[in-house]
């Protein structure tokens, strides 16, 4: 495929509209705190056709039907003027490498360090750069690189990240895979996507199936003889059961290094020919965006990256941000966050999920302040983008350095949950979507000062089951055992193993999927599994344990059901907002999900 050239780019400078609000810039970290203009963000304007169709393209993928969703993109498409073109893939793996499952493979189990750190994995060849992420039925996985090594491996939890077991290795002889990024979609298919680099010039996507069949296969996203970089992959399935993923990464360009972005709306198995340009263009223009980074939230797509800006020092780097309201279709231009005179860099980003009164947005990032120390830095939107906060600082020590930030948002509670490395330790601190601006205090998450300063990222997860003080996953590149094993993996987390937690087996063959929406304020829908024929109740409790209604009980044939709650109790009155549970009982298991109804 050729490198993209400076026709694309002028393609790109059409789709964009582009601010650059001049602020003012103190010297002292409280005087900064709120001194930065607040951002006029994107229009809220559409075509009413365009807007017609994307609302039934939101209908058809709530319910499902990626068939009906494929048919309204081609209209789109049409008045659009575009064409959706999407690679072809045999559904084999890349050339030359090997996938081989675990078959149960090595638990994992007891070797903790002192006060409940994890170990996940380690080897003499450094395991590093791990990332993490969850399904709904609470399984975490974790996938990390080799620093001189061509394998990466995924491991599996079924206990809250109490005990890890390697599920998955993949490898080759001669190339070299890295910057790992990884994404659950759940919904009409089930499929972990771990995404990485293949040396310097190639994305691909490694698929593995969470039905039981053991199905792999590595789609390729994009390849570029003059460089690609730094993936980063999320699905919608949070909130759609025909469900779409997406990525950014970086593309060296004729002018030097651009963030571009594809989709694909098949499960990740076809992306699109020639991906999308979304990053910053102006008269000056010096390509150099860097460490990208997506999410996905009620509705929207969310792009960040850091970039100088011309003219600029090699310290002035500034965070930008771009918006999709069509599922990645169209982007509606980057928008320039922060003007300062430090060097602002590895923005993450968070969209909540599923809020209808909500669309609460926030970007974390890294500022070497005043070229002193590095600090943790936040911007948010409560209104999708069309307008920012002033900057806010999250962690400023005036001495340490924190840095390699990391941010994920709940599946269905509402909290963002940061983490970020300081001074040879990883901290953590949680927001609700309703207070994006107040956070919990810092925790210190590993015991000792052994976070290594050589791959500082850590990566958070969540566990959807949990409750939201409970849920967030954590994993990091640690140097304790550096004198033999250079780099480990270790976890931790809040959250510990419930007693009757699942055993370990396929996704998607026991227990309660999800409920969808949560919260919700009309109707939810609880979808839930069965692993043979028999007996099922489930019904909904309230906190002191009381039955509110039962939704179905009987003879159940095995495999998938969907039952609604409409939030009324069984006399039919409405009952009123706050926190309920939903319990599936059998003859085998016993499980418990929470559900939030918003009035």
């Amino acid at each position: 495929m050729p490198h993209i050239s400076r026709r694309i780019m002028v393609v790109a400078l059409l789709l964009g509209m582009f601010l650059t609000p001049q602020v003012s810039h103190a010297g002292n970290r409280e005087a900064d705190e709120g001194r930065e203009t607040v951002v006029t963000g994107w229009p809220t304007a559409a075509d009413p056709e365009v807007s017609r169709l994307l609302d039934d393209l939101h209908d058809a993928k709530k319910a499902g039907d990626l068939e009906a969703a494929l048919a309204l993109e081609v209209e789109l498409a049409r008045l659009r003027g575009q064409s959706l073109e999407f690679q072809m893939s045999d559904g084999g793996l890349e050339p030359g490498v090997t996938v081989s499952y675990a078959n149960g493979g090595q638990i994992l189990e007891g070797e903790r360090w002192t006060n409940d750190d994890i170990f996940l994995c380690g080897g003499p060849n450094g395991e590093i750069k791990p990332v993490i992420a969850g399904d709904s039925n609470g399984t975490l996985y974790a996938a990390r690189e080799v620093s001189n090594s061509n394998s990466l491996a995924i491991f599996r939890s079924v206990n809250g990240g109490n005990d890890w077991e390697l599920w998955l290795s993949m490898g080759s002889p001669t190339t070299d895979r890295g910057n790992l990024s990884m994404a659950v979609g759940e919904g009409d298919e089930n499929w972990l996507l771990v995404a990485y680099q293949l040396e310097t010039n190639d994305i691909w996507l490694l698929r593995i199936a969470l039905d039981g069949s053991g199905v792999t296969d590595t789609p390729h996203v994009f390849d570029n003889p003059d460089g690609l970089s730094n993936p980063r992959i999320v699905t919608d399935s949070s909130e759609y059961d025909a469900w779409y993923a997406y990525m950014v990464f970086n593309v060296l360009t004729v002018e030097g290094w651009a963030v571009c972005f594809s989709r694909s709306l098949d499960h990740g198995q076809h992306w699109q020919a020639m991906p999308d340009i979304i990053g910053w263009h102006d008269s000056g223009y010096d390509a150099s965006e860097n460490r990208p980074d997506i999410d996905f939230g009620t509705q929207y797509l969310y792009a960040t990256y850091n970039t100088p800006v011309y003219p600029h020092t090699d310290q002035d780097q500034e965070i930008f941000a771009n918006r999709s309201t069509d599922y990645g279709a169209t982007w509606d231009g980057a928008v320039r966050l922060i003007t300062n005179d430090d060097k602002d860099y590895d923005p993450v980003i968070g969209a909540i999920k599923e809020y209808l009164t909500s669309r609460t947005v926030l970007i974390a990032y890294a500022r070497f302040y005043h070229e002193l120390d590095e600090d943790i830095w936040y911007i948010y939107s409560q209104d999708a983008g069309a307008s920012w906060s002033s900057p806010l600082c999250m962690s400023c020590a005036a001495v340490d350095n924190e840095l390699a930030p990391d941010l994920q948002t709940s599946l269905s509670q509402g909290a963002f949950h940061a983490a970020f490395h300081h001074d040879n330790m990883i901290d953590y601190r949680s927001a609700a979507y309703t207070a994006p601006g107040a956070w919990s205090l810092s925790a210190h998450i590993n015991d000792g000062l052994n976070a290594s300063s050589d791959y500082p990222w850590p990566a958070v997860g969540v566990n959807p089951t949990r409750p939201t003080e409970e849920e967030a996953a954590i994993c990091w590149t640690d140097e304790r055992d550096y004198a033999t094993d250079l780099y480990d993996i270790y976890y931790d987390g809040p959250a510990t193993a419930e007693s009757g937690a699942p055993e370990p087996g396929a996704h998607g063959t026991n227990g309660l999927i999800c409920c969808r929406p949560n919260p919700f304020t009309q109707t939810t829908r609880v979808r839930f599994d069965l692993p043979e024929p028999g007996r099922a109740t489930l019904a909904v409790y309230d906190v002191t344990g009381r039955v509110v209604r039962t939704l179905t009980k009987g003879q159940r044939p095995a495999g998938r059901h969907t039952v609604s709650w409409d939030g009324l109790a069984s006399d039919g009155t409405r009952v009123p907002p706050g926190v309920y549970f939903i319990k599936l009982e059998t003859e085998q298991m016993v499980i418990r999900r929470n559900v939030t109804i918003l009035r």
